[in-house]
């Protein structure tokens, strides 16, 4: 078995006169924000390339030795990287790690890998809560607050909802609709990747490898839903048709059901109120974002265009219900 120990120098750099060559993966890839590296070495098989990650400090490299230990083996049917050595030194200030290399990450924003991603979410969803004994803090607001704040500023936000086409009826269903939710939405809290977008995700030929697990956390069912399919960004296009998302959550149903979960009846229509809560709160940060000129404004405009059209999407499935009770989505 390789010694990866003696790769790495005393203070914590890799040793170039043992490894072929090396390459910079962006620093976005690391949640420290220090540069991870690709580093070949030469084996009995040849080349064979594997993942520095250094740390600032011991915190993620014991996550990553808990993550290891106590959920990755609970996950059978999801491949991601293996820890294969790691270093701590409070003395000497250095700390790293290296994984096995999964191969390159070339973002794919399409229907199957999607579908193929809801299907691996049912596996995490069904661990009891007590795997996560301390609460990571979620990127974002959680839903009862996020939604409260809509009710806060209720002219505010049904002003940015119609300026994207809503029509002003359908704005105040909408927001007589949480009234009635009463400070709590229904869901299920289960444990959560944290972070599940498309770029967090390396589609294999027969399988989709799940990477960087460090916002893993106690939250809504719908919320790893969310960041896979409807949290627009102005970093790139997440490209989401309502067929897509409709098809992963049926696939995410017949698979959890296969786990011994029972769906509600209403789980789609939750969903898509959900998101609808999230893209009328994200929406109003976009705008702001706009008037104070804070990123690319281009990049700004195709994120507005993508959230116009998740919103749409959102309203179509919910109108039927949120008018006419009685109705289900299926």
């Amino acid at each position: 078995m390789m010694d990866f120990l003696i790769l790495v120098t005393p203070d914590g750099h890799l040793d170039e006169s043992k490894v072929v060559k090396t390459e910079e993966i962006s620093k976005q890839k690391n949640v420290d924000r220090l540069s991870l590296t690709r580093f070949w070495i030469d084996s009995e098989q040849g080349l064979r390339s594997y993942i520095f990650k250094p740390s600032k400090d011991r915190k993620p490299i014991q996550f990553e030795l808990w993550l290891q230990s106590v959920v990755l083996p609970r996950l059978e049917n999801v491949p991601s990287p293996k820890l294969l050595a790691s270093r701590i030194d409070e003395e000497a200030n250095v700390f790293w790690m290296i994984f096995e290399d999964m191969g390159r990450i070339e973002p794919v924003f399409n229907h199957e890998v999607r579908v193929k991603a809801a299907n691996k979410m049912a596996s995490w969803h069904s661990l009891p809560l007590d795997t996560i004994q301390k609460q990571q803090q979620s990127f974002m607001p959680l839903i009862d607050e996020t939604m409260q704040d809509l009710l806060n500023d209720w002219a505010t936000y049904a002003g940015l909802l119609q300026n994207t086409g809503i029509a002003v009826e359908q704005t105040e269903l909408f927001f007589r609709k949480l009234m009635e939710v009463n400070g709590s939405f229904p869901d299920e809290q289960v444990v959560c990747h944290g972070d599940y977008h498309c770029l967090n995700l390396l589609e294999r030929v027969d399988d989709l490898i799940v990477l960087d697990w460090e916002f893993i956390q106690i939250n809504s069912i719908y919320w790893d839903f969310y960041t896979l399919f409807d949290m627009a960004t102005p970093r790139y296009e997440i490209r989401i048709n309502k067929e897509t998302r409709l098809d992963a959550l049926h696939q995410y149903i017949d698979q959890r059901t296969q786990l011994g979960w029972n769906a509600p009846p209403d789980f789609v229509y939750n969903y898509h109120l959900y998101s609808l809560i999230y893209s009328a709160w994200i929406l109003r940060l976009l705008e702001n974002d706009l008037k104070a000129d804070r990123f690319d404004r281009d990049a700004l405009l195709r994120q507005r265009r993508e959230m116009t059209e998740i919103i749409g999407d959102c309203f179509d499935m919910i109108l039927p219900v949120i008018s006419h009770p009685s109705h289900q989505i299926r």
